[in-house]
């Protein structure tokens, strides 16, 4: 007895679906001189960098003028076509700074705010006499002499 006809037999399926995979993933990006492009960065800070394709350098390399004068070769998988609208947004500022920036400046920002509440409030309750005893004994500060 055959088992082949109870199991189906599921090479021909996954060539065709393979094949439709080829020929789907067959579009090319092509750029030309003076195309404004984005360019991928593999180090610090914003994921795409704007730029100008100065040189087509062979079938799927380009090299690439950023916006800073850094010149740069890539190859087709990182560069990307790039609206001129994105070019110019607003809040590019704020995410070209790491997280840690932000971060770092809003605990400074913070800091600045309590210490300038705290001696504002020491000087109030210290200097005028208006801190009652349960204020006197929450900061341990001695009772004013009348």
């Amino acid at each position: 007895m055959r088992l082949n006809l109870l199991k189906p037999n599921t090479a021909d399926w996954v060539e065709k679906k393979q094949n439709q995979q080829k020929e789907q993933s067959k579009v090319t990006r092509v750029f030309t001189f003076g195309q404004d492009v984005s360019v991928k960065n593999h180090s610090v800070g914003r994921q795409w960098l704007p730029g100008t394709v100065i040189q087509v350098t062979g079938l799927v390399s380009y090299q690439v003028k950023l916006h800073d004068g850094q010149i740069r070769r890539c190859y087709q998988c990182g560069v990307v076509t790039t609206p001129p609208t994105l070019l110019t947004t607003p809040l590019q500022t704020l995410v070209t700074f790491p997280f840690t920036v932000h971060l770092t400046l809003l605990l400074l920002l913070f800091h600045a705010l309590f210490s300038l509440f705290y001696f504002w409030f020491h000087h109030m309750i210290t200097r005028t006499c208006l801190a009652g005893s349960l204020y006197n004994n929450w900061l341990s500060i001695p009772q004013c002499q009348s």
